[in-house]
């Protein structure tokens, strides 16, 4: 296809709307670019980053994530979700304290200060802003201090009524601690149990729990959920280790006494961790990102909703320098290499790797 002209500006905008969407790095721009534009827009590293350092120079791109700091915490409370509430104050706080120590290291006084202001001025702007409702449900949340006062959490009842659910779930798994009733069976049971004199008709009907592990433990009882959990957990580690694609090295004779690994740190953790199924969303949320078992051992204080990205950039770079980067494109193709492994594994006189 032929080479496109952009006209001057154009690909500013270009990367706004791409950073606007979700966080990018430059790599994943070029690449979002030559996809939307069906490989008839292919940006150079030549042209993208001095664009990138351009933007940030305006503070465009600083300016943009400003307005996304007012924004999350507006929208959230605009939902009226006292568990969003909660969610949002918490990773605020973590996120306050687990970066305080790097920003006084990065930021003069006169620049902290400033940064504290900001912060201030965007909460009280969120503050005013926010519907009333938020605030009556928020301080709904002082009475949660024994169960009988539920009723005065909230007007509609939401914190009672799923009080009582979880009350008929732990009745089920208590009464069924070591068969279950079934998988499948619980919003049955659960509408049979609520007829209890001990509920709440608010928890009567077929109703779930909302919750993985209670319905986990009510279905398959606790010897299954020790199962399940047990499997999930041991899956996931067998298809990122023990198939054909990892390596498994044996340690040289050190001159200095001892043994060694050949490769240094990185390497050897990119030949010896396989990724599977990186472009399933379902594994990768269900997973907390263990699919991405590289990424997962080179950056392990990053957090896992980056590693489908970061595994783009890991990618390229293990091909740029001759490392071979493991990967199986689905989870079931895992499945197979690692079954075959196995086979191998059985055979006389074979080594892992």
């Amino acid at each position: 296809m032929d080479r496109l002209e952009l006209p001057q500006g154009t690909l500013d905008l270009l990367i706004l709307k791409i950073v606007a969407l979700e966080p990018q790095h430059g790599w994943a721009i070029s690449e979002r670019l030559h996809h939307i534009s069906s490989a008839s827009l292919q940006i150079r590293q030549g042209s993208l980053y001095p664009a990138l350092h351009r933007l940030e120079r305006r503070g465009w791109i600083k300016r943009a994530a400003q307005v996304g700091v007012v924004l999350l915490p507006l929208l959230v409370l605009m939902t009226q979700s006292r568990g969003g509430f909660i969610a949002l104050a918490l990773f605020s706080i973590c996120c306050i304290v687990g970066q305080w120590s790097q920003l006084r290291q990065v930021l003069d006084p006169t620049r902290r200060l400033r940064l504290v202001l900001t912060l201030l001025a965007v909460v009280f702007a969120v503050a005013f802003f926010a519907p009333d409702g938020v605030w009556a449900r928020v301080a709904g949340l002082q009475h949660l201090t024994t169960t009988d006062q539920l009723d005065q959490v909230d007007q509609e009842g939401s914190a009672r009524q799923r009080f009582e659910i979880w009350r008929v779930a732990n009745k089920i798994i208590r009464e069924n601690s070591l068969t279950g009733i079934g998988v499948g069976a619980y919003p049955q049971a659960h509408a049979v149990y609520a007829r209890g004199e001990e509920f709440d008709p608010t928890a009567a009907g077929t109703r779930d729990t909302h919750s993985t592990y209670l319905n986990v433990l009510a279905e398959t009882g606790v010897p299954g959920a020790i199962a399940f959990f047990g499997v999930v957990l041991s899956v996931v580690f067998q298809l990122a280790h023990c198939v054909e694609e990892a390596d498994f090295p044996t340690p040289v004779a050190n001159p200095a006494g001892g043994a060694k690994v050949e490769n240094e740190w990185a390497i050897h953790q990119v030949l010896t961790t396989a990724n599977f199924a990186r472009r399933n969303k379902f594994l990768s949320w269900f997973l907390g990102g263990l699919n991405f078992q590289v990424e997962h051992h080179l950056f392990h204080k990053i957090c896992h909703i980056h590693y489908p990205e970061l595994s783009k950039v890991v990618e390229q770079v293990c091909r740029e320098f001759g490392v071979r980067y493991n990967a199986n494109k689905t989870f079931f193709g895992a499945l197979r290499s690692h079954f075959r492994w196995l086979v191998q594994m059985g055979r006389p006189n074979v080594s892992a790797g």
